[in-house]
């Protein structure tokens, strides 16, 4: 027997292989993929519209970035666009900093409450 964890339609299940769990996998997966095409083709579809708007009209008069742009300002605040911007590399201490205040602020209390039930 094998358990596996599956991921379907925003749900998590556990699913214990058998002859017919197996068959009921690759009902699931053949139903999925439709699913995601199109979840893809309507993500693809806005950031093209978000493109086109910008660039070619002019939407937000500069103001507004497009999407290319919004990416390699991502990277160069990761640390992988290779600038040397203010804020170039810094992504990381900021993601340590506020785990560390989430965990600082919900810790003590979610550590005193569990006991507690």
């Amino acid at each position: 027997m094998l358990l596996s964890v599956v991921y379907n339609y925003h749900r998590f299940a556990i699913i214990v292989h058998t002859q017919r769990s197996k068959r009921i996998d690759n009902v699931m997966t053949r139903v999925s993929l439709p699913r995601l095409a199109i979840r893809t083709a309507v993500v693809v579809a806005l950031l093209l519209a978000w493109h086109v708007a910008v660039a070619g009209f002019n939407a937000g008069n500069g103001f507004v970035p497009t999407p290319l742009a919004v990416l390699q300002a991502l990277l160069q605040w990761v640390g992988f666009g290779g600038g040397s911007g203010q804020y170039s590399g810094t992504w990381w201490p900021a993601v340590v900093a506020s785990t560390g205040r989430v965990l600082g602020g919900v810790g003590p209390p979610a550590g005193g409450g569990l006991p507690r039930g």
